[in-house]
């Protein structure tokens, strides 16, 4: 018996199947390569995002810092000012006199006084 007009020559088929399962392994070996390299770039992105977050950190800590400190050399400014300005002055009897008197000025000038 003779094969059929298109029938493929003996062993065609199996070369076929050969040439599949070969791009199918090596498709499979590169996915596998990719995904490792995939995994080594995430885990230098994490690396470098810890890098950062690290470094931010510490910036924000100084800069708290030290507008922590300049609030409260401000603050002690102000207190220091509100004791220098919270000084009781003590009337003395002349001054008491002076007023007196100019109250009276002002009562008689009110009441239709000289």
């Amino acid at each position: 018996m003779s094969p059929a007009p298109h029938a493929p020559a003996p062993g065609t088929v199996d070369a076929a199947i050969g040439r599949v399962l070969a791009a199918e392994a090596a498709a499979r070996a590169a996915v596998e390569a990719a995904s490792r390299e995939a995994a080594t770039e995430v885990d230098a992105a994490r690396r470098d995002a810890r890098v950062i977050l690290e470094r931010t950190e510490r910036r924000v800590r100084i800069a708290r810092e030290r507008h922590e400190a300049a609030v409260a050399e401000r603050v002690a400014a102000l207190e220091a000012l509100a004791e220098a300005q919270s000084v009781r002055h003590v009337v003395t009897d002349a001054e008491a006199a002076l007023a007196a008197r100019a109250a009276a000025a002002i009562a008689a000038e009110l009441a239709g006084g000289a």
